[in-house]
């Protein structure tokens, strides 16, 4: 007997996933009851910067928005999942409710947990320390796996001071390596792994196009720092930073294969869109908007 498998359309991002799925709204775990999300936007970054912004209706909380606020707790862990998988874990920054015509609407933001663990500790020394061994030293201090290259050249003295994450950040781009995060990893090395090889992230690279499904595209071309730029598509949860993508069909000099810096998801009254800022020899967004 034999048997066959269909398999499902990629988007342009790689995910193979029922559209259902794809363009199902998120759940964020710490909404109570008888909330109606309003608008969500996501920001995925690969210098790690991850932010999360809710807006939401609390019509039909027993007590009303100040019971719903309360119920979703300071400081309190969230996660946002999805139908084609986890897409943030951090802890509450700030929250609040704002009143306008069309009613009363509560709010959020979120940062990533490691994020605000990085920040400005007191400056620390390391002795006898590689480059890569100061990468694995901050990620354990901030409870990160260490994906790093070794490096040879072995300093007698450093000195952290300031933000960790700051501080690892120029230390790479002085030996032309890459720094980058996704959720519990911190990579370090002059190359970044295939998609294939990150967990989280579709296995096939992406590939983008002059379809109905790009709402809008951007490129530049910068002297030293390679080619990059933006698009915008239709929802595509498959779209997050360290995804590679190759730009084909739309010729000479769009075409090529770059990487994911930052995406961008964004649910609301318009539906669902996600925008893509992506470069071709890097994913340092930060080196290439200073330029």
């Amino acid at each position: 007997m034999i048997e066959i498998t269909e398999l499902l359309p990629a988007t342009s991002s790689g995910l193979r996933a029922p559209a259902r799925e794809i363009l199902a709204p998120p759940v964020c775990s710490i909404l109570p009851a008888g909330t109606e999300l309003l608008s969500c936007e996501l920001l995925l970054t690969a210098d790690g910067s991850d932010r999360l912004e809710l807006s939401f209706s609390a019509d039909e909380v027993r007590g009303g928005p100040q019971a719903a606020l309360e119920a979703c707790g300071a400081g309190v862990e969230l996660t946002l999942g999805h139908p084609c998988g986890a897409l943030f874990r951090g802890s509450i920054q700030a929250n609040g409710l704002k009143w306008d015509s069309g009613g009363t609407a509560l709010f959020l933001t979120a940062d990533a947990d490691h994020q605000h663990s990085g920040e400005f500790p007191d400056p620390q020394t390391y002795y006898q320390h590689s480059d890569s061994e100061l990468a694995e030293a901050i990620a354990s201090e901030l409870g990160l796996r260490a994906l790093v290259e070794p490096t040879e050249e072995v300093f007698e003295r450093v000195v952290r001071r300031g933000d960790r994450l700051d501080f690892l950040r120029e230390r790479a781009r002085k030996i032309g390596f890459e720094l980058a995060l996704l959720p519990g990893e911190l990579f370090f090395s002059s190359k970044l792994p295939r998609c294939a090889e990150l967990s989280g992230l579709p296995a096939a690279r992406g590939v983008l196009s002059r379809d109905e499904s790009l709402l809008e595209f951007s490129f530049r071309e910068l002297s030293g720092l390679g080619r990059g730029g933006d698009f915008e598509v239709r929802g595509d949860p498959g779209w997050r930073p360290l995804q590679e993508l190759d730009i084909a069909g739309m010729g000479d000099p769009f075409d090529g294969r770059y990487r994911v810096a930052r995406a961008r998801h964004r649910w609301d009254e318009l539906g669902y869109r996600t925008r893509v800022d992506y470069l071709e020899t890097s994913v340092d967004l930060e080196l290439w908007s200073e330029e």
